[in-house]
């Protein structure tokens, strides 16, 4: 039986090989060992599967322009900061977009392989973004892929955000708007119907 976890790692590795920009630093066989101890004293508790494989791949870097993984020595750093100074337990940093702070939630956990879902900081509260760190990623790797595309490929671009990460419901929504704005109205409704039945609770 496939691994989830090592499948979406595998499919995120394919996708940024092809990435313009992505220059990410590659962990060393002696720091991957001891990434799981690191997290889990840095956390507090035993860190998702999904963020461990992370961290043993890769220590951060650039995915694209203005996009930056934060390496584990700089999100330990932020996370003790969240606490600090803006009373946030629970999250762990991961990524700077355009001046956007993006984080793992591990008080909001519910993924019953143990994973925690993404969500955006904003100073003294959060906001869900996605429903787990890989799934996330290759949203990511999707949007800076594609997200130059013309007004015509839109669809296609929020068909396949949908997709990667099924258990987010705001992306079904979207999916569907944009669906109804192209003048496909039976498509929205059945895009819908698919989201609400995918989708996981918030």
């Amino acid at each position: 039986m496939t691994d989830p976890v090592y499948a979406l790692l595998h499919r995120l590795q394919r996708d940024l090989e092809s990435l313009p920009g992505c220059d990410l630093r590659i962990t060393t066989v002696a720091a991957s060992a001891k990434v799981a101890e690191r997290l889990e004293e840095a956390l507090g508790r035993k860190p998702p599967r999904g963020l461990v494989a992370l961290y043993q791949l890769w220590d951060g870097g650039k995915l694209g322009e203005g996009v930056k993984l934060l390496d584990l020595d700089t999100a330990s750093a932020r996370c003790r900061e969240l606490v600090r100074g803006n009373g946030l337990k629970g999250l762990w940093p991961f990524l700077e977009r355009g001046g956007r702070l993006i984080a793992l939630d591990a008080e909001a956990a519910w993924d019953a392989e143990g994973e925690w879902p993404v969500v955006e900081i904003f100073d003294r509260t959060v906001d869900r973004v996605g429903t787990t760190l890989l799934r996330f990623l290759s949203v990511l790797a999707t949007e800076l892929r594609m997200g130059a595309s013309s007004p015509g490929e839109l669809p296609a671009l929020y068909e396949e955000r949908s997709l990667r990460d099924p258990g987010f419901a705001e992306h079904w929504v979207d999916l569907a708007d944009i669906q109804e704005r192209f003048g496909k109205g039976p498509a929205s409704q059945r895009t819908l119907e698919l989201g609400m039945r995918a989708a996981t609770p918030p």
